[in-house]
């Protein structure tokens, strides 16, 4: 499957912009470290050495980086759908009865056309809604692009939309751009 430029640009221009954010985050942890340093007097050089290792990987975490790298873009077959049913609560404190509900969490295994396998979760749902678990259906084809949240399904024949693969927004099929955020729609 060949990827738009416009898409290819977007991935590169998001991994651009977590590396940026990693770079502001790293480098105002090692001025707090250094300053530190500075206001202790003896100056321990295991102390640094580990203080700068732990603020690039906290870095790392913080920008978003290391999902981006472990992130790939696919197009396979869907070929198993489970949902797990858990209970969650709205709030963020202290859960109460009121604030309990059930949870679908939908997982795709995708077979790509080299023969991979891939699990991903897709989406979490309110269970009493359902809507969730009706987008996938075994043997549909999905696409997922890297660095977005959203593996949406190849429109066929009977189908009169798309989703947009950067904003996962609904599109008529005959648009070529999303009306959202103006990407190529994968079709």
């Amino acid at each position: 499957m060949i990827i738009p430029k416009d898409l290819q640009r977007f991935v590169r221009l998001l991994f651009i912009k977590r590396i940026i954010v990693f770079l502001l985050i790293f480098a105002i942890m090692c001025v707090a470290i250094a300053f530190i340093n500075k206001m202790s007097e003896p100056v321990n050089i295991s102390y640094m050495v580990l203080s700068y290792t732990l603020a690039f990987f906290v870095s790392l975490l913080m920008a978003g980086i290391s999902n981006i790298l472990l992130d790939k873009t696919f197009y396979g077959k869907v070929v198993k759908i489970s949902v797990k049913t858990t209970v969650d609560s709205t709030s963020p404190a202290k859960p109460t009865r009121e604030t309990l509900y059930y949870k679908n969490t939908v997982y795709l295994t995708v077979e790509t056309d080299s023969g991979k396998t891939i699990k991903r979760k897709v989406r979490e749902v309110n269970a009493s809604l359902q809507s969730g678990c009706s987008l996938y259906k075994v043997g549909d084809m999905v696409f997922h692009l890297r660095g977005t949240k959203h593996i949406i399904v190849m429109p066929n024949e009977s189908n009169d939309y798309v989703r947009c693969s950067v904003c996962g927004e609904t599109n008529n099929k005959s648009e070529m751009l999303c009306r959202s955020c103006m990407h190529t729609l994968v079709k």
